[in-house]
């Protein structure tokens, strides 16, 4: 059995198309997966980068990661599925000439070791050198922020790519054991039981259209094995239209809950880091701000929860203290609040049956107190809670410390910044942004997360586009045979590519239409517009112009083939 010895490699060599398919699938996903690894490291230890920013990039990167390696093993499989078949017949033999199951496997599994470990050394510094030069440039010509900055971290990629490898060993292993365990007369059982299935789906085919009811005969017995193909277009239109719909509706959600926010000329807080700048210091920076006469400053603490008396019922609800009388004088709310008066949103007024001059009962400091309510601001446009006190209103004391939520200044913005980054360096924890520049910043952010998202998803795209192609391109040969029969029963050419287009048409609809369905599905359950047309139709479009590719292979089947061709072949 010497010269078994290296029949792994032989096969793999012979086989160069589904090799290099293999290959170019397992290199992307081990190369794409330990790019965001360092993406993810990276931003957590960039200096100045906040804990949502990282968080929302890690979760990003975990969901393309799984992404990218559901698309890449079902891929791989798919490809490895086509090259077990092909070899199938080969290894029956192998059987027969005395080799055993362990054999077989060892010489299977050698085979997904070799393509594991090429993959792994041309992805693995691959990745280093875009890193370290490519990433840069990349991120210098599209303005994204510097991931390329720190350093390459090899520990973090060896980890990702062997646990990678790992799992695709896992799913393609699961292939190999059928294989092991096949006899010779399994195979020619198999093609026994592929001949009757094929008689009986032309015996009972539902016949509207003689060329398309003969292509889906000669197609049926080929969707078994392109199956998984399939699945990988289905799930890759999922994700298209999941994730655009998605990010579509995190941009507008992201830009409505601003303008809710930014209701002023110029809008600072706490850093999201912060420990909290408690009513003392906020005091003390109010004092300050309001020192300067180029603008006007209106101080919001954060949310505390008070118990409110509705008839005979007790309901929690969230309040907020602040300086209603320099909100007036800014002109965010209506009316100059006295007393004891106090503003409900509307929502909350809506739900309680509440007006202006209608009393609310609250519980404070073990003591029911009476509340006038003087405005009711409309929820759908500010950012409050569902009551807002004065903060020098002694009904409504808070049962801790306060700390600051929202500084609104109005005025002369370039003087209020000059004056808030005087106070940063005794407050830190300031931060501050007129509604362009936090929209500026968050459509970067945008930007960098889309764009890394619809990278990857195009990749995937040519890479199922590769495997169908290639997959599709296999199915017509096997079928060769049965297109020169059609010549030999008077097809003309015409017809024989009308039949080809069938088949080509239900096998790339097939797994589009079937992501479709779970898509819309997916979006309904979440109540998601539906916003993915932007991408899915370009990806449609260049699975299309990939069956360009095939008009050498259909042209020489249905025209370089004819009765006497095929008879001079039988008599060879």
């Amino acid at each position: 059995m010497r010269e078994l010895k290296h029949l792994a490699e032989t096969l793999l060599i012979r086989s160069k198309s589904l090799t290099l398919s293999c290959l170019f699938s397992l290199t992307f996903a081990l190369f794409s997966i330990m790019l965001m690894v360092n993406f993810a490291v990276n931003s957590l230890m960039m200096e100045g980068v906040g804990t949502k920013e990282a968080q929302s990039l890690i979760l990003i990167v975990a969901i393309l990661a799984a992404m990218v390696l559901c698309v890449s093993s079902l891929f791989t499989a798919a490809v490895f599925g086509s090259y077990l078949r092909k070899y199938h017949t080969d290894m029956a033999v192998l059987r027969v000439l005395g080799g055993g199951q362990q054999q077989v496997r060892g010489i299977l599994e050698r085979q997904i070791h070799i393509l594991l470990i090429i993959s792994f050394a041309i992805s693995l510094p691959g990745c280093w050198c875009f890193y370290q030069w490519g990433l840069p440039r990349l991120t210098s010509l599209a303005r994204l922020s510097d991931y390329g900055a720190l350093r390459f971290h090899v520990i973090w990629s060896l980890a990702a790519g062997i646990f990678i490898c790992l799992l695709i060993r896992a799913v393609l292993l699961s292939l190999v054991v059928k294989q092991g365990k096949m006899l010779p007369v399994d195979v020619i059982r198999g093609q026994k039981i592929g001949q009757n299935e094929s008689g009986r789906r032309k015996a009972h085919s539902f016949r509207f259209d003689n060329d398309f009811t003969f292509s889906m005969q000669l197609l049926a017995p080929k969707i078994r094995e392109t199956r998984l193909i399939i699945a990988t277009i289905a799930i890759l239109t999922v994700m298209i239209i999941f994730g655009s719909s998605m990010f579509q509706m995190l941009s507008d959600n992201g830009s409505e809950y601003l303008k809710r926010v930014y209701i002023s000329d110029l809008v600072a807080m706490e850093t999201e880091d912060s420990s909290g700048l408690n009513e003392q210091s906020v005091d003390r920076i109010e004092q300050e701000l309001k020192s300067c006469s180029q603008f006007e400053t209106a101080v919001m603490f954060m949310a505390n929860e008070i118990t409110i008396k509705d008839g005979g019922e007790r309901e929690e609800v969230f309040y907020q203290r602040g300086d209603l009388n320099a909100l007036f004088e800014q002109g965010l709310i209506s009316h100059d609040i006295t007393g004891s008066g106090v503003l409900v949103s509307s929502n909350f007024a809506k739900e309680h049956n509440l007006k202006t001059g209608d009393n609310l009962t609250v519980e404070a400091g073990g003591h029911e107190k009476e509340l006038l309510i003087q405005e009711i601001f409309p929820a759908q446009n500010r950012y409050w809670a569902d009551i807002l006190v004065d903060k020098d209103n002694p009904n409504l004391v808070p049962p801790g410390p306060d700390f600051l939520d929202t500084l609104y200044i109005s005025g002369d913005t370039a003087a209020a910044e000059e004056k808030l980054s005087e106070l940063k360096e005794q407050f830190p924890e300031l931060t501050w942004s007129t509604l362009n520049q936090r929209l500026d910043y968050e459509k970067q952010l945008g930007r960098e997360r889309g764009g890394l998202f619809f990278m990857t998803v195009w990749c995937l795209v040519v890479i199922a586009g590769i495997g169908w192609i290639n997959s599709l391109s296999s199915m017509i040969k096997s079928r060769e045979a049965d297109y020169n029969m059609l010549h030999v029963l008077g097809f003309v050419p015409l017809r024989v590519v009308k039949i080809m287009v069938y088949q080509i048409a239900v096998y790339l609809l097939s797994g589009i239409l079937i992501g479709a369905v779970l898509g819309a599905g997916f979006l309904a359950l979440m109540h998601i517009g539906f916003g993915a047309m932007v991408m899915l139709l370009p990806a449609i479009g260049f699975m299309v112009l990939l069956c360009l590719l095939l008009i050498p292979e259909i042209r020489r089947i249905a025209w370089g083939k004819r009765l006497l061709c095929v008879m001079k072949e039988n008599e060879g």
